[in-house]
């Protein structure tokens, strides 16, 4: 027997289309007499209530894991360049109105 590429813990979508499930168990199912390697899915529904079925594995399909977004650093140049300027700008203002 082949090795199933779907696993616990991955996430799958029906190929004719379901909201993302997490694979919560892969084998054969004691209950409902199908006797073909499945997976057990759990999912929430709309109103945020789990939900668990047994899918077989020829319609499920793995989910394609999204490539994190690299985080970028924090400059901390920009904003206290902008306190600067703006310091700056109510410094020159301030001149202004006491020369008057």
């Amino acid at each position: 027997m082949a090795k199933p590429e779907i696993k616990k813990g991955d996430v799958v979508v029906l190929k004719s289309g379901s909201p993302e499930m997490t694979v919560a168990e892969v084998g054969i199912p004691k209950i409902g007499g199908i006797n073909q390697l499945s997976a057990c899915c759990e999912w929430f529904d709309r109103e945020g209530n789990t939900q668990q079925k047994w899918f077989a594995l020829v319609v499920l399909s793995k989910k394609l894991s999204e490539e994190p977004i690299p985080k970028k650093r924090p400059s901390f140049s920009f904003p206290f360049k902008r306190m600067t300027s703006t310091w700056k700008t109510f410094r020159k203002d301030a001149s202004k109105t006491r020369r008057r």
